[in-house]
């Protein structure tokens, strides 16, 4: 396959770069290359206002196509990824959570395969650091996806966590309606709940933290080392494998074998806490 397809094929799946080349008015082929952050900035009741995108990588050509960028830093409208996630996205999600058997059984099953690949010679330095990188990076989906799946099913199943839920967030807080509304909006409470859980982002994990204590009424484990991995995360997915400063991130097979550790345990000590209120 030529260069030139193979940059075409990566342009049609690449959701989020195109939404993000539409909202600072460039192509996906002037983004292509850049190496930037994406950071969401939120209002005090928790909802997102607009989003910084900090370039750490970005040619003077594209820099000279985005207007209002400043410090290799610009702000975009809160609305940019609306169009990539839909209602039928939302249904698909959804329709996965519910046919999906019990969330913890599913990460425990993924941890065991995360180990075994962790535990795989690919040949070289470089391929081995992509593995472990990879497998680095499936662990925290493996959690991400524990605490979307547990929290909304739980949700979901519960009248009363449902209830807590929608009393506590934050982002019901500022929807008002008038009196004459009451029984149509009364009527869609569950379905207006349901895109809330979808929208949230569920590695922002001192947001987790309070949704998981409000609704459920749980201790919730130390989120010390948990937040240190999002962090690395974050380095391996949205700076190339380096940090702020440009220091690569090391990793090797004990380095993942203990972040598998870590957030087995962390899982671990939150399904606990669940078994014992529920």
């Amino acid at each position: 396959m030529g260069y030139m397809k193979e940059l075409y094929i990566e342009m049609q799946e690449d959701d989020e770069g195109n939404a993000i080349a539409q909202a600072l008015g460039v192509t996906w082929l002037d983004l292509h290359g850049s190496i930037y952050e994406i950071e969401a900035n939120k209002n005090a009741s928790g909802r997102i206002t607009s989003y910084t995108i900090e370039f750490f990588k970005i040619s003077k050509a594209l820099a000279d196509k985005i207007e209002g960028l400043e410090n290799n830093k610009v702000i975009v409208s809160p609305d940019i990824f609306d169009e990539i996630i839909g209602i039928e996205e939302y249904d698909y999600q959804w329709d996965a959570i519910n046919d999906s058997d019990g969330a913890y059984g599913n990460f425990v099953g993924e941890i065991s395969d995360l180990r075994a690949l962790n535990a795989l010679n690919a040949g070289s330095d470089s391929t081995n650091l992509i593995l472990k990188r990879q497998v680095f990076i499936g662990l925290m989906g493996s959690m991400e996806t524990y605490l979307s799946d547990t929290f909304i099913k739980l949700t979901r199943s519960n009248a009363a966590f449902l209830q807590n839920f929608v009393r506590t967030y934050p982002e019901f807080s500022k929807r008002t309606f008038t009196l004459n509304e009451l029984f149509e909006k009364h009527a869609v409470i569950a379905e207006t709940a349901k895109t809330v859980m979808l929208e949230i982002i569920y590695h922002n994990l001192v947001t987790v933290k309070q949704m998981y204590i409000a609704t459920f009424g749980i201790e919730f484990p130390d989120l010390q080392r948990p937040l240190a991995l999002v962090r690395t995360r974050h380095d391996l997915v949205h700076r190339n494998g380096k940090t702020k400063e440009g220091v690569v991130v090391q990793l090797d097979e004990i380095i993942v074998n203990q972040a598998i550790k870590e957030i087995e345990s962390f899982i671990y000590a939150i399904e606990f806490e669940l078994s014992k209120s529920l």
